[in-house]
Order: C-alpha cells, then structure tokens, then sequence
C-alpha cells in the first residue's frame, strides 16, 4: 500500500503547497458546516450566562449522557456493579460514585465505550500519545462541531475569526527531513502558513522571521516548546519582528515559566493558554483578563485534589454521541484558583495548568512531587527535562539560553533540591535538545520506574480521595 505521507515528503515545494491546499479544502468542510455555525452561535450565547443557568444546562446534559453510557457495554456493567440504573446518578453526589474511567480502560476495549455501531460520518480521532499509549476515539459529527465551536468562541474572544491569517508551528513535520528553505508550507483554505518545528536553529532563524515580516501574519499559534525555541533562537541571533502581531495563542503542552519568558522577550506579548483534549473530556480557555476558565458547558470537568496544591483533570464529554466517557482520568494536573475572575463568566477559574501526573517525581518516602516550578526563568534556561530512573535517581537534561551563567546551574540544583530533597542523586546533562515525543511535544518528566506501575499507583491515590473532594460548580 502506498504511503501519502511519504510521497508528500517526496514532492517539491510547491506540489507540497497544492497538496496541502486540497486537503485543506477538506479540513475545512469537515470542521466548519452548517453544523459547527449553530453550534457555535449556541456556545457564544452561553459565554455570559450566570451560575445557576449554567447548572441547570450541566445537569441536563449530564443526564443526557447517563443515556448514552447506559447503552455502551461498558458502563452497562459499571451500573449493573453499582446496582443502579442512569437517572440514579444524575445528581451530583451519586455521579461522583462512578468508578474513575482510565485510558487502559478504553485503549483496552474501545468498542465497549460505543453506544451504537460506528456509523457513517463518524470520525476516528487518534490522541497523541506515544506509540501503544494514544488511543482511537470514535466521533459524531456533533462532536466535531462541538469542539471546534468551544475552540472557536475562545478565539473570537481575543479578536481571532475565520478569516486572520495564522503562522502555524506544531510538531508535526511539514517538510522533508533533507528539504531546506523555505521551511513552511502554505494551506491557503485553510489561511494558515504551516511552519517547520524541527528545522528551527540559530542558523535557519533569520530565514522564520524574515517570512514573518513579509507576511506580516496576524495570528501566531502553537505548541509552547516550538515557539520558545524560536524565540531562544531570535533572542540569540538578535532578530526580531518589525510589527506587532495581534495574538500569540500556545495550546497542546504546558507552558513553562522559562519558555512564557523567552517568548515574551522575542515576541514583545504575552502568550494566550488554551487547554483542550482529543477526547473532549475538559477544555480550559483563557479570557481577556488572561485568566483560566473551565468552559462548563462543554463537559462535565471535576478537579480531583492530589494535594500540594494539585488536583487531577477528570472529565465527561457532553456531546459525542458516538463514543461515551464518564468521569476519565486525563492525568493532567491544575491548581484551581480561589477566586472569581472580573470578566464575569461563571467557569471556575484555573491558576494553572501544571503538565500531567506522570510529569510527577516519586520521592524516597513514596511522596510525589511536582518540581517544574524549580526551573525558573531567571536560571536562563532553554529548555529542561527531568528523567527518573528505575532506582529512583534523576538526570536533568538542560539547555541554556540568553542570561545563562556559570552560577546557574549551582543555582539549579539549589532550586530543585527544594522540592525533591537532598536524599535523591541528581545529575546534570547539557544537550541541545531535549527529548520529544514522535508528535513533537516535549514531556517535563520522564518514568523509568517500573512502566505504568507508578502512574497506576498516582491514579489509584487520586481515585481513592475523588469521591470526596470532587470539585463541583
């Protein structure tokens, strides 16, 4: 069978540039029908509401979901186990008395979260885990228009439409390896000038701005760790934009404090935070006021305290008929704020989103720890990566950047022994880059230690205390 991404590959540019055109036409009736503009004109109608419409529209769809999940074989057998029927679990203290659904759940048995056979016009959306890890989820189209509507209204908030033009930097390959400049390709239906993340370096960084500044694009978007090493390699060279672009939108990873403060020194703006799943089980969307906000009209979202601080994501999709999830464990963590945001939505508002539970450093005493804030900006830090092997000792990889010094990596360490202690050993690599995963985003942590062992046992202590401290609206 013939590989199209390899024949892609092959191509020179400008076929590149059809190709991708075409199948940006496709993109285009794919995501942005009839459908999606109702849905849309829903979500936008909602942005306002207060607290108590918005409960009354969540336990509606709340119930509606029960429906769906009491005709998937799974949750069949969950509420059999519970002695329960669906319209038993709709009120908030019995929901929560649903066992925790977790992705070796679905990756195991994906046909039993189906509640009808795969019909026509459902999608199969793979999530981005690595190889034997990402998981197949079939969609209606319902929730395809759902979840770029959620997406969509985000946008509009910040003066985004259909028609702003967007420099695009994934971690998706767009050229081939051996193919040099120009490093993007461009999906014209699309309005969007698709950039080459692995091509980016100090050497090539003149050719990215210098296309950026004939452009003049707008709309600057992508994972963090592709567009701080842009920015590194900018501050680096001493290469800059000659116009100030309208928005700079990061979504796909976390943000990191030393990677906020390289693209805020290249960019001359402050990055705009997204948080959204393939799964659609949670979506976190930054207002004006450039706070957090769980968009609670899109999915049942609980913040389950770790403690520290931390409380694990843990979602029920409202709108995929297709598919059906209850109370998944995404393993991504946040720190929920205490407050209200000024802007007037009624979502919870999120401090931050603090990367996964797997991102989690296992101390001697069986502790864990979350110690990405210990690289701060002010190290002068590229990039960082902590890998925890088996025995239990890290290696930190580091890349430095602008302001990095020979007291900075005594200044590291110091840092970072202030969450994980003195016990541990702890040594230090200087790379170039550090390790990604095959889709281009970068992992903080990295497990050696016993395979999903240590992740069973971070999910097992958060099932354990989410029946009690499930954080509702």
């Amino acid at each position: 069978m013939i590989n199209r991404e390899d024949v892609y590959f092959r191509l020179p540019a400008m076929a590149q540039n059809m190709l991708m055109s075409v199948a940006g036409v496709g993109v285009n009736r794919k995501r942005y029908g009839a459908l999606f503009h109702r849905r849309l004109a829903e979500y936008e109608d909602r942005d306002m509401w207060d607290p108590e419409r918005i409960s009354i529209f969540r336990k509606t769809r709340r119930a509606a979901v029960l429906e769906y999940a009491s005709r998937t074989p799974y949750y069949k057998s969950v509420f059999e186990r519970m002695g329960a029927t669906w319209r038993d679990l709709v009120d908030d203290s019995a929901f929560i008395e649903i066992p925790l659904t977790h992705k070796s759940d679905v990756r195991d048995r994906p046909n039993d979260f189906l509640a009808r056979p795969r019909a026509k016009g459902d999608s199969i959306v793979r999530t981005s885990g690595t190889t034997g890890t990402s998981l197949a989820i079939c969609k209606d189209v319902n929730a395809i228009a759902e979840m770029w509507a959620v997406w969509w209204r985000y946008r509009h908030r910040h003066g985004i439409t259909r028609g702003t033009w967007c420099a695009f930097f994934s971690g998706k390959r767009v050229i081939g390896a051996s193919q040099g400049v120009p490093y993007w390709r461009t999906n014209y239906p699309g309005r969007e000038v698709r950039f080459s993340g692995h091509h980016i370096s100090p050497a090539t960084v003149k050719c990215y701005v210098d296309k950026l500044n004939r452009s003049r694009l707008p709309w600057i978007h992508g994972f963090p760790s592709v567009i701080a090493n842009l920015a590194r390699c900018m501050l680096e060279r001493g290469v800059g934009l000659d116009y100030q672009p309208l928005v700079l939108t990061l979504g796909g990873e976390n943000l990191t404090p030393w990677q906020l403060k390289s693209i805020q020194g290249a960019f001359g703006v402050t990055p705009v935070q997204h948080y959204g799943l393939a799964e659609q089980v949670a979506n976190i969307s930054e207002c004006v006021e450039g706070r957090l906000h769980v968009d609670e009209d899109f999915a049942e979202v609980e913040l389950i305290n770790q403690g520290g601080g931390l409380s694990q994501i843990v979602g029920t999709p409202y709108g995929n008929g297709a598919t059906v999830l209850l109370r998944y464990a995404t393993g991504d963590l946040a720190v929920a704020a205490k407050d209200h945001c000024t802007c007037g939505r009624a979502g919870r508002v999120v401090a931050s989103i603090d990367g996964r539970e797997a991102d989690l450093i296992v101390l001697p005493d069986g502790r864990f720890t979350a110690p990405g804030a210990a690289f701060s900006p002010a190290l002068g830090l590229a990039e960082a990566q902590v890998i925890q092997h088996e025995n239990g000792s890290l290696t930190v990889r580091y890349v430095p950047s602008v302001g990095w010094s020979a007291s900075s990596l005594e200044a590291m360490d110091h840092s970072l022994r202030k969450y994980v202690g003195q016990a541990l050993e702890v040594n230090y690599v200087r790379v170039d880059e550090v390790q990604r995963t095959p889709t281009g985003k970068v992992r903080f942590a990295i497990s050696e230690m016993r395979g999903n062992d240590r992740t069973n046992q971070v999910s097992l202590s958060l099932e354990e205390r989410g029946r009690v401290v499930s954080s509702q609206l």
